[in-house]
């Protein structure tokens, strides 16, 4: 009785091989939701980043009136005048000048300045909705996109601050 096999045992290798091949296929058909989570994941935490450098950073030092003669020296932009959640009103107005009217070569140097991987758009409204900065993304039909929404006050010394609302919206 060399040679023979029970049927159990023959029973036991196509149930193991049935629940293996179903694990391999359900994780299989997976993979591309969880690569499109992630890539979603990375826009989110790109348009974060983004916003968190525009909001809190000074950029590189005089980049304000550096942009307007030689923008090749700017290296980062940063909107604060200095103190934490305080916007500077002489770099909105550097940013405004930047992207209006809307040249593509500034839109590239923004982009670089950004260390953007996909296209991102910025937006500064005061509190009546009024844009004081806006550079759109560049349109792309069909992609991910998402806005990270910061508030924060524009420094008008000696008057009160004046509330701002500082969108980076990211597409990849």
């Amino acid at each position: 009785m060399k040679g023979m096999l029970d049927i159990e045992f023959i029973l036991a290798i196509a149930i193991f091989i049935g629940t293996a091949s179903f694990i391999l296929l359900t994780i299989n058909s997976q993979i591309p939701f969880l690569e499109e989570k992630s890539d979603f994941n990375n826009i989110i935490a790109e348009s974060y980043r983004i916003s968190d450098m525009l909001a809190y950073g000074s950029g590189t030092h005089g980049w304000e009136t550096l942009i307007a003669g030689r923008p090749e020296d700017v290296e980062m932009i940063g909107l604060s005048s200095g103190r934490r959640f305080y916007l500077s009103r002489e770099k909105l107005n550097a940013l405004h000048g930047l992207c209006n009217p809307p040249v593509a070569a500034n839109f590239v140097k923004l982009e670089s300045m950004l260390a953007s991987g996909g296209g991102a758009g910025i937006q500064v409204t005061d509190r009546s909705g009024n844009a004081l900065v806006s550079c759109p993304p560049p349109g792309s039909a069909g992609v991910s996109e998402y806005t990270a929404r910061r508030v924060l006050l524009l420094d008008r010394f000696p008057l009160p601050p004046e509330l701002l609302t500082l969108d980076v919206t990211v597409t990849g």
